[in-house]
């Protein structure tokens, strides 16, 4: 992405979101998935998805944070 995240979100207007979900062969996880749309755009079409980070079911919360400690 050019304009990075924080452009993204401040730019556009999010339409809807779901989760997706899937396997990495270790461990699931989950990740939101939001639809996006320009608010210019007049016919309202949604033409981009913006994917967030997953979230790994098995993991702790503070499991970054470990990482990042050591």
């Amino acid at each position: 992405m050019e304009n990075g995240y924080k452009g993204l979100i401040a730019e556009k207007i999010i339409v809807d979101m779901d989760w997706e979900e899937g396997y990495d062969g270790k461990e699931n996880w989950i990740r939101p998935v939001a639809r996006m749309r320009d608010p210019m755009d007049k016919d309202s079409r949604c033409n981009i998805l913006c994917l967030f980070p997953p979230f790994f079911l098995n993991r702790p919360n503070n499991y970054y944070k470990k990482l990042l400690k050591e």
